[in-house]
């Protein structure tokens, strides 16, 4: 084997493992490696067989992660276009800014200051491999495509290769490809579309899975860093806050949303039948997992970019079961998933026919990245959409993200490297085959059909071609017979009984291609004829295609029929294709589909498009009476689409879910101002309503900002027949009246409002407010206090006072009214306060006292040091820190000597480590410097030892479940349900506090067994890699690729590497305090 690698320098061939078997007679086998590439995400294969694969450089370094800038969020939010996206990149990482930004962006262009700039200096590549002495590994190695490095570009995260050309999702564009002078180097490149990607969002949520579809246009799917596209016809699709798919001609023309609501579905995928699927993503929430999804066109799969920065606050995607497919009351604007899937899907492809071997006929196929893992599945019908049948493992132990097949028949995949999520210098491309079945005839003949040219092929050859095995073969002959306009040729086949089933749908799609874009002429009555046609799949298909075909109109109304076809499909492609060719004629019959099917949430779906196209807001309106429950929701969400006011009609539904649609229309994503006010006046109305409505109502009532809207939040606050849940939230909006925040309290979208006047709002809450304060007690009571303090009710000073002496259960709240209410009170309430029974109180006064007697203040903070709870030690040490008294200096220094002499309590030492890091006395640096050296360099879990104690497991349940950095739950569960990719934690706090630290802050040091994956080389020469399950003094045991297991003496391994963890290590991703919550949660899991 020879190795060419044309980049910079020519570099010597790699060293490759050996194949590792897979499920049924498969087995992976590496194909190409570093150098050649590295952090590999995407390949597809051409039809010559040269093989194209992205190397990244860019993730995180250049395209950054709003999870490493969170400061950025809700300007990120703010954000709808690339241009704004470009704009505040420039506006703020500028050279005055490199204090705050200098440690997280590296000056790569090395002219020794940090600036926006530095994120044009990386490019990602396509690499062309080519095997060029057939030995089944790459020995050629070709820098096809680079230069993607503007301020806004992503990473190279698709490739799709078809007609000679290379199709790329490198965002902001869509990217045509083309090497016109056969020197492997594409020299040629068009943008086919911009706009991909306008949040910072999350890396490895990107622009990807371009895939030529049966129909002959070009899909792909960008990621919930949104969109704002505007056509080569001038047409804008604005979708910046969800993923879609889209669509377009492989010339980039006519470019349409195909379907969004998505969050990050990296490659979607068709059948034979020309049904797009595709596994998505979860929000990384607790107890939430990925999703499968049949995805059919203008569907909104309910997810929004604003809800993954939710935290611990209301979160639709969680609280209204958006997730869930069959969850109780899930909202009917989203068409749910088939089901709830594995953790990290990442590639996703569906065998074209003939590739593999007999038993993966009709398979998808899907990487799990993180928990290196392959698995394949077959689909059925149910009803209009599907379930999944025959789902099994097939390969693991390889880092696997984009796959694709090959002309030859194999499955190739891309490895991103052996270490995790993070760039590094590894990377490669493996080919999943079966080798007994590689050389088959029907293989090799599909791959010579795939790389012919046939420009000038026979008509007939081409149609007999609509029949082959393999999908590939069967589009190729497709295309060049649309291509040629060929209308004869596919009726001939169409009306032909006798020709496979595949041919005829070819032919149908075909027609498709004809037609399309053709406003008159003969081309679509082809399809009236298949609408009558015995078989379901050609009447759903021809009724599918006839909605693009516009010279279809006059004939539309028998189209209606099909509404009443005795088989799913055909009713549900209908309904869609009559809302495509708009035909006001069919509006009842739509409805008496809707009333018939509509409980079936995708035909209500299907009727719903229909309805969107046919009917008039008027009309939609006027469904309001109508009996039938799933056509008023399918009006509903019509009318949301249409932002048509006359929703609010709705709202007067018998049926709670109903006006529950109704209000989620009117409130969420891009609003309907003309029903708001309806919707806030349900508030004078509650009863019977659902906590989805009445939350959109109170967030309503702020929204219009008017003191009588106010008010009427605060009645129902006051209301005590309200859940009290929602009284807070109530609460908590008139709080925040007079400056709201930018983000809204349901969706948390950026919705910026004015001000508002607190003193004229007063004058409107202060009754509610009275009955509050003399009925509530608790939390309600408290929040209610906060609530009235905004506008001056209820913080009458000796009030404040009296609360304070009586240690009310509010006091500590009332001292921090005090503070800035009348410092002259406040003054009074500190020795009070020092000396109350409430250790949260004490430590309150102990702050008031810092600042009303500075010279009482170390005397009473030593005290406290000495005697005191650990929130008054804690408040203590802090206020040490600031304050500039030598006596609190000494304190420090004090405490630090008993922390190196091993005195001071555990629960302390950050604290202090804090404070004294804080202070300005050199005395006190010293000793903190003499500290920090002196620790055990030989202990890996120095840095962080004083994460050992004195968490909060509350605070720490929060960073496990939430943390938009740690992501803890993304991988790891703690009990029933959840994330499989790591270990459960249920039962982890048996262990000791140092075991939990080291799984923390050093991932790798100790893998639990069935994570990390190693590679043993045998005594005999030979190598296995496989996932540790178990070891003892004696044996290892893996688990291997296809699942099996299998154990080796120890005698018998010459070497063994490392076994490895995905995981980063979290001391690099959280703060301390954040870490020793954490690991006290974890230490609370018994």
């Amino acid at each position: 084997m020879r190795v060419l690698v044309l980049l910079a320098v020519s570099l010597s061939s790699p060293a490759f493992a050996g194949p590792i078997k897979a499920a049924h007679g498969l087995e992976l086998k590496e194909f190409a490696k570093e150098p050649m590439l590295r952090n590999t995400v995407a390949v597809c294969v051409d039809e010559a067989g040269h093989v194209y694969a992205t190397s990244v450089v860019r993730r995180k370094a250049a395209d950054l992660d709003i999870r490493q800038y969170r400061e950025w969020i809700e300007t990120d939010l703010s954000l709808t276009s690339i241009d704004q996206k470009r704009a505040f990149y420039r506006r703020e990482l500028v050279p005055r800014n490199a204090g705050t930004y200098g440690k997280r962006v590296r000056d790569q262009n090395e002219d020794g200051q940090v600036d926006w700039r530095d994120l044009t200096v990386l490019s990602d590549r396509i690499i062309r491999l080519t095997d060029t002495d057939r030995d089944g590994v790459a020995d050629e190695a070709v820098t096809y495509a680079e230069g993607f490095n503007t301020e806004v570009t992503g990473i190279a995260a698709g490739v799709t290769a078809w007609d000679g050309k290379i199709y790329a999702t490198v965002e902001p564009d869509l990217w045509e490809l083309q090497d016109t002078d056969g020197d492997g180097r594409a020299d040629r490149r068009q943008s086919l579309a911009h706009g991909f990607s306008v949040h910072i969002a999350y890396a490895g949520h990107n622009f990807s899975g371009p895939v030529v579809g049966p129909d002959g246009r070009l899909y792909f799917s960008s990621a919930d860093k949104g969109m704002n596209v505007t056509s080569t016809e001038g047409t804008n699709f604005y979708h910046p806050h969800s993923g879609t798919v889209a669509r377009c001609e492989l010339d980039g023309s006519h470019f349409e949303v195909f379907a969004y609501g998505l969050r990050n579905v990296q490659e979607p995928a068709f059948d034979r039948f020309g049904n797009l699927f595709g596994v998505d993503n979860d929000g990384d929430f607790k107890g939430e997992k990925e999703r499968f999804h049949y995805i059919v066109e203008g569907s909104d799969t309910g997810w929004r970019c604003n809800w993954q920065y939710r935290k611990d606050d209301y979160e639709p995607w969680i609280d209204e079961g958006l997730y869930i497919p069959d969850a109780p009351g899930r909202p009917a604007y989203s068409v749910p998933c088939i089901r709830t899937y594995r953790d990290g899907p990442t590639g996703f492809a569906c065998n074209p026919g003939t590739a593999l071997n007999d038993h993966y006929r009709d398979h998808f196929f899907m990487s799990a990245f993180p928990a290196r893992k392959l698995y394949a599945f077959q689909v059925k019908p149910d009803g209009p959409s599907f379930v999944m049948t025959n789902e099994h493992l097939v390969a693991s132990n390889v880092l696997m993200t984009g796959i694709n097949f090959g002309p030859d028949g194999a499955l190739y995949v891309a490895d991103w490297s052996a270490k995790g999520y993070e760039l590094n210098e590894k990377g490669g491309v493996w080919t999943l085959d079966d080798p007994a079945a590689a050389g088959s005839e029907l293989r090799r003949a599909t791959a010579r059909l795939i790389a012919a040219d046939w420009s000038k092929a026979d008509l007939a050859a081409l149609g007999s071609h609509l029949g082959h095995p393999d999908q590939r073969v069967r589009m190729k002959a497709q295309f060049e017979l649309a291509r040629r306009g060929d209308i004869g040729n596919f009726m001939k086949i169409l009306i032909d009984a006798k020709q496979p089933l595949e041919a005829r749908l070819h032919a149908i799609w075909g027609i498709g291609q004809l037609t399309r874009h053709r406003e008159s002429g003969p081309w679509g009555d082809p399809l009236v004829l298949a609408w009558a046609a015995p078989h379901p799949e050609i009447r759903a298909q021809a009724a599918k295609v006839a909605g693009e075909a516009p010279s279809l109109r006059l004939v539309s109304g028998q189209l209606t029929t099909l509404l009443a076809d005795p088989a799913d499909r055909p009713r549900f492609f209908a309904a869609i294709a009559l809302g495509r060719l708009k035909v006001p004629e069919a509006v009842d019959p739509l409805v008496a589909y809707l009333a018939k099917d509509g409980a079936n949430p995708f035909h209500r779906h299907a009727g719903m498009m229909g309805l969107l196209g046919c009917a008039t807001p008027q009309q939609l309106a006027s469904l309001s009476t109508h009996g039938s429950t799933p056509v008023r929701l399918a009006a509903v969400v019509a009318l949301r689409r249409l932002r048509g006011a006359e929703v609010s009609v709705f709202l007067n539904d018998k049926d709670p879910a109903v006006v529950a649609e109704a209000a989620s229309a009117i409130h969420d994503d891009e609003s309907i101002p003309g029903a708001m006010a309806a919707l806030a006046g349900l508030l004078k109305y509650p009863a019977g309503r659902s906590g989805r409505t009445l939350r959109r109502a109170l967030s309503a009532a702020q929204r219009l900002r008017s003191p009588a809207h106010a008010k009427s939040v605060a009645a129902f606050a006051a209301d005590s027949s309200q859940p009290e849940e929602l009284r807070l939230v109530a609460l908590e909006l008139l709080a925040s009246w007079p400056r709201p925040p930018k983000l809204d309290s349901v969706e948390g979208r950026y919705r910026p409002l004015p001000p508002a006047d607190a003193a004229i709002i007063a004058a409107e809450v202060a009754e509610p407010f009275a009955a509050l304060f003399a009925a509530s007690g608790g939390k309600l009571q408290e929040a209610a206090r906060a609530a009235a303090a905004t506008y001056g009710i209820g913080t009458d000073p000796q009030e404040l006072l009296a609360r304070v002496k009586g240690n009310a259960p509010d006091a500590e709240a009332a001292m921090r009214l005090l503070a800035d209410a009348a410092p002259d009170v406040y003054a009074t309430a500190v020795p009070v306060a020092l000396a109350s029974k409430n250790p949260a109180v004490r430590a309150e006064g102990l702050r008031g006292l810092a600042t009303t007697d500075p010279a009482a203040f170390p005397d009473a903070a030593a005290k406290i040091l000495e005697d005191g709870e650990l929130i008054g030690q804690r408040r203590a040490l802090e206020l040490l820190g600031a304050s500039a008294d030598p006596r609190a200096a000494k304190l420090l220094a004090d405490s630090l000597a008993a922390l190196a002499a091993g005195s001071l309590a555990p629960e302390l030492h950050l604290d202090l480590l804090e404070a004294a890091a804080a202070g300005k006395d050199p005395k006190v640096k010293a000793a903190l410097d003499a500290y920090l050296q002196g620790k055990d360099s030989a202990d890996p879990l120095a840095p962080w030892i004083e994460t050992l104690h004195g968490g909060d497991p509350d605070r720490g349940r929060g960073i496990f479940n939430n943390h938009l950095a740690a992501q803890c739950v993304r991988c790891h569960a703690a009990g029933p349900g959840g994330a499989a990719v790591g270990p459960n934690l249920a039962k982890i706090g048996t262990r000791d506090a140092r075991y939990l630290l080291e799984s923390l802050v050093a991932p790798n040091a100790v893998v639990a067994p069935g994570y990390g994956v190693t590679t043993l080389t045998l005594a005999d020469g030979g190598e296995v890699t496989g996932t540790l399950a178990s070891e003892d003094n004696r044996t290892l045991t893996l688990l291997l690729a296809d699942g099996t297991r299998r154990s080796f003496k120890r005698s018998g391994i010459s070497h063994q590497t490392p076994p490895a963890s995905s995981m980063p290590p979290m001391g690099l991703v959280v703060t301390k305090r954040e870490l020793r919550d954490l690991n006290a949660y974890l230490q609370s899991l018994k």
